[in-house]
């Protein structure tokens, strides 16, 4: 696992906060080729842009579209063979680019929590998915990031928040074991943890923790 670099793709961020709207479908034509053809559809009518994030769900592949051409587009990494599901997200080359950012920056949080424990070099395949999703809640509910995405209601982003920071904690002290074959005392909860929304908030806070620890 490397120390830099993000752990989710901004298509699991569209996925799960909806930037826009996704298409899908089955490709209609092709063998292990970077052409996505689905004779059903005009990706440029629908509005499918060059840099939206693509994936392959029939080979777990992700990508990107670099060529939109009627029925057909052109992706980086991902392959399509006939019979293959797709999925796009409707999100510009510019949207991609400040979400990667912030999936960069929230990140750190998940490689610091694990660097805690020494785990920032195993393999987490088995747990992949959980990271994503921490990745992209970090990146979107901790760190701001300003990409599109739903209006969240002040509970939800609480919520949110209150999950994340007690999933960080939990890696920070190892009850959460997120390398393949290991197994930690706990598993992913939501708990509750109070967030500083501006700097007399994150002074009452930190009172608030020195007096928890003097009960």
């Amino acid at each position: 696992m490397a120390c830099t670099g993000s752990y989710a793709h901004p298509f699991d961020y569209g996925v799960i906060f909806m930037c826009e709207t996704i298409e899908s479908g089955i490709v209609t034509a092709g063998a292990a080729s970077s052409d996505l053809v689905d004779a059903a559809k005009d990706f440029g009518v629908l509005g499918v842009e060059v840099g939206a994030p693509v994936y392959n769900p029939t080979t777990g592949i992700y990508g990107y579209v670099t060529v939109v051409a009627g029925d057909t587009i052109t992706t980086s990494t991902a392959l399509w063979t006939l019979g293959d599901a797709y999925q796009i997200v409707y999100m510009n080359a510019e949207q991609v680019a400040t979400v990667q950012t912030y999936l960069r920056i929230g990140a750190g949080d998940i490689t610091v929590a694990l660097m805690a424990v020494g785990a920032q070099n195993c393999s987490i395949s088995c747990a992949d998915a959980f990271v994503r999703n921490l990745n992209v809640v970090l990146a979107a509910v901790k760190h701001a990031c300003p990409c599109e995405r739903p209006n969240l209601t002040e509970n939800a982003r609480m919520q949110f928040l209150q999950w994340s920071t007690e999933v960080l904690r939990n890696i920070w002290t190892g009850e959460l074991e997120l390398c393949d074959g290991e197994t930690g005392s706990n598993f992913p909860a939501v708990g509750i943890a109070q967030q500083a929304w501006t700097a007399w908030r994150a002074a009452e806070i930190v009172l608030d923790s020195l007096l928890d620890d003097t009960v």
